[in-house]
């Protein structure tokens, strides 16, 4: 199954980013993560075959709707200078790539989970986790058009700028954009701000510990990849009995990341258990913190970690360590 790059180019905002906000300070929220790539691959089917040149224009059609996109989002169009901590806005632009896939969308989907796993780099221009350097873009596209008319839409945004609910919104614009190119009227974006640091409520320290290890790229040690599927029914059954024991202690309708969360923690505390003791462990839930601060409509990273602990030996059922990671969020 093979995968050709046709066109490598690099998009430039719409509009040139003033002068004025050619230096973008990193917060002490952006400072934390490690400068890796951020992936996420997003998939689109049709019903019928696209010509050539069809391919082509949604092409170039992404690649305007791109460009007035990175006009909101003008960091992404930078790079990241890592012993000053803060990112060059000078326009420099970001990385996208036109591919053709010699197969069909279907195929790769029909594949088992192991080897459809290992293709998902394919779909990428940088390697998962790698970290970017002074000079990469902070944002790389790759569009993969299939012999099918689909279309796989890969991309890395680095984390220095951007955690998933800027990501999030990036996409959002890109695909409101992309709607609305062509016609009359300018789509008005209400709904978008202007680029908002947390920079200046909450500066990066002076030193710099992570500077100091001055990574290039994310260290990731030997592990197995396990994929569990939970069917939504069975997510409500799971939540109905716990809301309807008689001895519930749940004060809230748990969410399904809470509920898949407690299951398996549950699990690990069980196999822990096997040989009569089991350790203490926590969970650490990653919280938007935009939603209990002055403004939701900061950019970058802002959020934080709620852990939640329980201690040795000690025997707990599912509806506690629910509540568990619901207090803790609170």
């Amino acid at each position: 199954m093979e995968i050709i790059e046709i066109v490598s180019k690099l998009v430039k905002p719409s509009k040139p980013t003033p002068s004025t906000l050619c230096n973008y300070n990193i917060s002490f929220f952006d400072d934390i993560p490690e400068n890796v790539n951020v992936p996420l691959i997003l998939y689109y089917s049709t019903s019928h075959k696209e010509e050539k040149d069809i391919q082509t224009n949604i092409f170039n059609h992404l690649e305007i709707s791109l460009s007035k996109t990175l006009t909101d989002f003008y960091p992404l169009a930078g790079r990241y200078t890592r012993h000053d901590s803060f990112i060059d806005c000078r326009d420099q632009g970001a990385l996208y790539i036109q591919a053709k896939a010699k197969f069909q969308l279907s195929e790769l989907l029909g594949l088992e989970q192991k080897l459809k796993l290992d293709m998902q780099q394919d779909f990428l221009h940088w390697e998962i986790g790698k970290a970017g350097e002074t000079d990469n873009p902070l944002l790389n596209i790759k569009v993969t058009t299939f012999e099918c008319g689909g279309v796989a839409i890969g991309m890395c945004i680095s984390h220095k700028f951007a955690d998933m609910d800027t990501f999030c919104k990036f996409i959002d614009n890109w695909t409101t954009r992309s709607r609305e190119i062509g016609n009359e009227l300018e789509f008005k974006f209400e709904k978008y701000s202007p680029i908002s640091s947390a920079a200046h409520l909450f500066p990066k320290p002076d030193v710099l510990a992570n500077h100091q290890l001055d990574p290039t790229s994310f260290e990731v040690n030997n592990c197995v990849l396990r994929l569990f599927s939970f069917k939504g029914s069975a997510i409500r059954k799971l939540r109905e009995e716990l809301m309807s024991d008689h001895r519930n202690i749940i004060r809230h309708r748990p969410s399904k990341v809470q509920l898949i969360v407690a299951l398996l923690w549950k699990a690990f505390v069980d196999i822990d258990r096997r040989d009569g003791q089991s350790k203490a462990s926590f969970v650490g839930q990653a919280v938007n913190l935009r939603k209990i601060a002055v403004s939701e409509n900061f950019y970058g990273n802002f959020s934080s970690f709620a852990n939640a602990r329980i201690e040795r030996n000690k025997v707990i059922n599912l509806q506690v360590l629910v509540k568990l990671l619901h207090d803790s969020t609170k």
